[in-house]
């Protein structure tokens, strides 16, 4: 999964705004069982970078607070409006069963990181090392986004639902 996060800059007024992004490459894997329609959360480490002439006098110039990789993973989890395809060509029914996708697009999820003094972007989305697996226990609807089947649809969504 990569994630693409904003850079806080700050002026030599004091006045810090938004600044750019910086892609960090998760460089782990987490897994956590019986998530339904949630937005999971990861931790950051950000760290500033001033910069200082001192050819002749020292200059203290802007200051950027730039991402610098991933503290941990799944550090928190909420509840989401779940998506729906209502395309009955794209169900079938299952009763038990682990099922896995591992190639496709994903979903990518634009929203914002809080550096405490400013708020800037931040984009997540699945690579190509990314999957997804359903275990199914009891009877489920599996559906994906296309007439084709959540096998073999372009994207590596799919839902499940009650039966």
């Amino acid at each position: 999964m990569d994630h693409q996060l904003g850079i806080g800059f700050k002026n030599t007024a004091g006045k810090w705004s938004g600044g750019g992004t910086r892609k960090v490459d998760l460089m782990a894997t987490a897994e956590r069982d019986g998530l339904i329609s949630v937005w999971a959360y990861n931790r950051v480490n950000y760290r500033d970078y001033t910069r200082v002439c001192t050819y002749t006098t020292r200059v203290v110039g802007p200051t950027e607070r730039r991402p610098m990789g991933v503290h941990s993973l799944l550090t928190k989890v909420t509840k989401a409006k779940p998506v729906i395809f209502k395309d009955p060509r794209k169900c079938n029914a299952y009763t038990s069963g682990t099922f896995i996708k591992k190639t496709g697009k994903n979903a990518t999820v634009s929203g914002g990181v809080d550096l405490g003094v400013v708020n800037v972007s931040a984009q997540s989305g699945f690579n190509s090392s990314s999957s997804i697996t359903w275990v199914v226990h009891k009877k489920t609807w599996l559906r994906g986004n296309s007439p084709l089947g959540w096998v073999d649809g372009a994207l590596r969504i799919a839902e499940a639902h009650k039966y």
